[in-house]
């Protein structure tokens, strides 16, 4: 059995300018970091009695003969590149919902990619599983988003990524100051929001958005705002509550940028309504996680006052979470008889 587990992240500032689209006429920047919430894949061998060759579960079961008649997209890309498979039982579980706003989709893809490398008794590295769950998510099915997901997910931590017009992604720890860090992540939390959101449907808008040389303008913006910003938490000279205030005023700053790329989505009055309240209670920053109106809030309070913020907001079922250092990982890695049991032809 093998068992992978990858982290899902927060974006801070940038999102928007880590689509191709963009950064192939100029350097998108994002800042964000991975938390304490999982997306977990399983794997482990079928008999060749069974009467399936591949299981996979998640919100169905899908049970087939061939890797060809496999629905799910992801799966079936990867596995149809896949050498000498026996029959395989395949499942994933995470600690929150999909479609939140969390890079959920690109954390189950990069952890897919390390499981199955895994049970091939590969280990690709950081940046091989962000580049290829990058190709088949973006080339191979030719779904629209962005890059920083994949990235995030992959290497881990609280980071800064720079994407060029070649085609390098120049990544930088933040969270090498570990004060810093401490008490950043001592700050966060999420808010749930209900309601309808395809991710597609708006990574699609954000694509034609690069497109108005209106809201390439406000991209540009980010890029310049995620840069500095990332180059001021770098500066090993600043200080940890400095560093603190610089990223409150990046992330609310952030957040009004971002509003005027996405233009309008359901629940866009409510959102900002929520924010506006949230700012009310205590948060010193607060942005919607990804877009289309539901998902997470974000919210990061004032230091050494995480609690009393989330006491404030129980009825919104407020939760705390934590700065995730690593990226995805082999959690398990067990090998028995049965996967000796037969080839699947």
């Amino acid at each position: 059995m093998i068992i992978s587990k990858t982290p899902l992240r927060i974006s801070f500032v940038g999102g928007g300018t880590d689509y191709k689209k963009y950064f192939e006429k100029s350097p998108g920047c994002v800042l964000g970091t991975t938390i304490n919430q999982y997306v977990y894949v399983t794997i482990m061998p079928l008999p060749t009695f069974a009467d399936e060759d591949f299981r996979f579960t998640y919100r169905i079961t899908e049970s087939v003969k061939r890797i060809k008649d496999i629905k799910h997209p992801v799966v079936k890309s990867v596995l149809m590149e896949q050498e000498n498979l026996v029959p395989l039982n395949m499942a994933t579980m995470a600690n929150l919902p999909g479609r939140s706003g969390l890079g959920s989709s690109s954390s189950f893809t990069v952890g897919f990619l390390n499981a199955i490398g895994a049970w091939g008794n590969k280990k690709p590295d950081a940046m091989e599983l962000a580049s290829e769950a990058i190709r088949h998510e973006r080339i191979v099915l030719k779904e629209e988003g962005g890059h920083q997901d994949q990235y995030h997910a992959a290497y881990g931590g609280f980071r800064s990524y720079r994407f060029e017009q070649n085609g390098n992604v120049v990544n930088h720890r933040v969270d090498d100051d570990e004060v810093f860090a401490s008490l950043l992540s001592s700050c966060l939390l999420l808010v749930p929001v209900s309601g309808s959101r395809d991710s597609s449907t708006f990574a699609r808008e954000t694509e034609k958005s690069i497109s108005d040389p209106f809201k390439v303008k406000i991209l540009d913006e980010m890029t310049e705002l995620a840069t500095r910003t990332s180059n001021f938490l770098l500066d090993g000279t600043n200080s940890s509550d400095v560093k603190m205030q610089k990223l409150l005023e990046a992330v609310n700053l952030g957040w009004e940028l971002k509003e005027e790329v996405s233009g309008n989505y359901p629940n866009k009055e409510m959102i900002n309504e929520l924010i506006r309240s949230f700012k009310k209670m205590g948060a010193k920053a607060a942005r919607l996680c990804g877009a289309g109106g539901s998902g997470f809030i974000l919210l990061i309070s004032e230091i050494k006052k995480r609690d009393e913020l989330s006491y404030r907001l129980r009825e919104y079922n407020a939760f705390n979470v934590e700065i995730e250092r690593s990226g995805s990982q082999i959690i398990l890695k067990e090998r028995d008889e049965y996967s000796l049991l037969g080839v699947v032809k």
